[in-house]
């Protein structure tokens, strides 16, 4: 409830009370009048005991009211404004009630038993609307943190990158290795097949290559029909020899090149020469305009296409970050060590905050109502208790008309016995 709520309701019950007070002083008057005009209604004199016991009852409860949040009447009677002069002592007092019944080691821990941080870490974690929320939650940020980066920034941040890593790591090392590997698996081999078999189709298709050759090496007092002859001797001999390299099987020449490649790459990972010009090679292509050039472009749409997937909600990577989270949730189900664990934790870390602050607590509260101004602290209490004080006002008229109706009917009837 509002603080114009809870005002306008304390008004109106003061309202209620005053108003009852004033029917009793208008009762009073009607029946002392009447009395005074000889009415002779036996009611009358009970009905000014009422009303007159009514009001000293009304006001009295009235004063005490008042007396707790203000001066009755602005009058600066001793024991009133009893708020406002007490203030400090209120604040402390209420800072250690509420330290020593609800901060209690014996009052935490009782409610902390029952409580299952796990438990409902599970429910809100699986429910699907709080998984849309952390979701939406997650591609904001991810957004933002994408939208702040700019494509010539990450650009130049990779090729920083990359030359510390060119100065720092050892390339030629990892040439050989990547050769190495390369040559286990038979890529080298396979390589030289396929170009025997593209020579061997090219010779095929041209053979007048061959012999155009032969005659333009050939002396001029030769006969062309012997030039021909050798290169189509020439032209076997070649196709022959593709052939042989171009098939499966083993061949002294891919053998000699296996073995020199092996050799190569022995010698590049052991030459410091050889490790100073690849490090030299890759400083400069990585600092020239066109890796620069091909880095920006290569950021640029990396960039636009990261952002379109955040931004749809359909998107891989959205629905990559679903599926993970909802297997994050169903294992943690699961995991009936870990969420033991976890509330364990949680209620000793809570146990111990409390129970080394709880005295920084009741001061806290304690210099926060010390704080406040006093006219300001008497109305804040005003207005949360004094509706309820009302019905002091209003149970003070009703039952003090009562008692004095009581002690008026008690005089009498003794008067009447003796």
């Amino acid at each position: 409830m509002s603080g114009t709520d809870k005002k306008r309701q304390l008004q109106h019950h003061k309202k209620i009370a005053t108003g009852l007070f004033l029917f009793m002083a208008c009762l009073f008057l009607l029946s002392e009048i009447l009395i005074q005009k000889r009415y002779q209604w036996i009611s009358l004199p009970y009905i000014k005991a009422f009303s007159e016991a009514a009001m000293v009852g009304a006001l009295a409860d009235w004063f005490a009211v008042t007396a707790l949040f203000h001066y009755p009447l602005g009058i600066k009677i001793p024991h009133t404004n009893l708020i406002q002069k007490s203030q400090e002592r209120i604040g402390n007092n209420l800072g250690n009630f509420i330290v020593e019944n609800f901060l209690s080691f014996s009052t935490l821990k009782t409610y902390l038993r029952k409580f299952k941080l796990s438990a409902r870490i599970e429910e809100i974690a699986g429910n699907e609307k709080y998984q849309n929320l952390l979701l939406k939650f997650i591609a904001s940020q991810l957004e933002k943190l994408i939208t702040n980066q700019k494509p010539e920034e990450l650009s130049k941040w990779v090729q920083e990158t990359l030359l510390n890593e060119v100065q720092n790591a050892r390339i030629s090392s990892l040439v050989s290795d990547v050769g190495t590997f390369a040559l286990s698996q038979g890529f080298l081999e396979k390589s030289m097949e396929k170009i025997a078999q593209y020579c061997e189709a090219y010779i095929e298709e041209h053979p007048e290559f061959v012999q155009a050759r032969v005659r333009k090496e050939s002396y001029a007092f030769i006969p062309k029909f012997i030039d021909d002859g050798v290169a189509k001797k020439i032209t076997v001999a070649l196709l022959t020899f593709f052939k042989e390299i171009g098939s499966t099987g083993p061949h002294p020449l891919k053998q000699e090149i296996l073995l020199r490649a092996d050799s190569f790459l022995l010698e590049l990972k052991t030459s410091p020469n050889k490790e100073a010009s690849l490090q030299n090679l890759a400083y400069q292509l990585l600092q020239s305009n066109a890796t620069k050039g091909s880095l920006e472009k290569a950021m640029l749409r990396f960039h636009q296409v990261l952002l379109h997937q955040i931004q749809n909600e359909d998107s891989q990577i959205i629905q990559k970050l679903r599926s993970s989270l909802q297997i994050a949730v169903s294992e943690f189900g699961k995991n009936t060590e870990l969420k033991e664990k976890l509330d364990n934790q949680f209620r000793t870390s809570v146990l111990k905050i409390v129970i080394e602050y709880r005295q920084k607590i009741a001061d806290a509260i304690g210099k926060t109502v010390a704080s406040w101004e006093g006219k300001e602290l008497s109305e804040k209490l005003e207005l949360e208790v004094g509706k309820d004080l009302q019905f002091i006002r209003i149970n003070g008229t009703l039952v003090g008309g009562l008692v004095g109706l009581a002690i008026y009917t008690a005089s009498k009837l003794l008067f009447y016995i003796l």
